[in-house]
């Protein structure tokens, strides 16, 4: 059988590809890292082992894409990323391999997102020790308290007096726990 690359156009951040294979056309939504992968760059013909490889990837492609919706709306741990994903597929394998790709492009970063969450928790929410290491378990994170304290005092001309006692409570506490 015959396929024909017919037509590539840029819809958001995918691209809609037309192929046609004689009988009828089909139309596919792709990442640009795909496109380029499968050498999909302008219409032509495509070999029947080219395109059922490109059928193969379609999959992991799409679980890609809905990691990267997902993690794009705000700053995701990889465990919840799995938690999503696993809600669309129980590939484990390919769960993981999502969550490389991710972290390689940088969308998801535990220790990132653990620092952040840290400053949240301390200078805003004011949260305490026991209630900080829960949210971190159950973000999939260690609940270690590995914040530097010294990185701390120096924006200490920032912070209200209350809030510096605070965090040197908090950071006590926790350095008190693991002990």
């Amino acid at each position: 059988m015959r396929y024909f690359l017919d037509s590539i156009k840029k819809k958001n951040r995918r691209y809609e590809i037309v192929i046609n294979d004689e009988s009828f056309k089909t139309t596919y939504k792709i990442r640009e890292d795909l496109l380029i992968e499968m050498k999909f760059l302008s219409p032509k013909e495509i070999k029947e082992e080219e395109y059922k490889l490109f059928l193969s990837k379609l999959p992991l492609d799409s679980l890609i894409y809905e990691g990267e919706k997902y993690s794009d709306k705000k700053l995701r741990t990889s465990k919840e990323v799995k938690d999503h994903l696993k809600e669309i597929t129980n590939d484990e394998s390919m769960i993981n391999e999502v969550v490389e790709v991710l972290k390689k492009e940088n969308l998801i970063n535990d220790s990132s997102y653990k620092k952040a969450y840290l400053e949240y928790a301390i200078y805003t929410k004011r949260d305490g020790r026991v209630k900080i290491s829960n949210d971190l378990i159950k973000l999939g994170l260690n609940s270690s308290f590995d914040y530097d304290k010294e990185a701390l005092k120096e924006n200490i001309t920032l912070l209200s007096l209350d809030t510096y006692f605070l965090v040197n409570k908090v950071i006590f506490s926790f350095n008190a726990s693991l002990s």
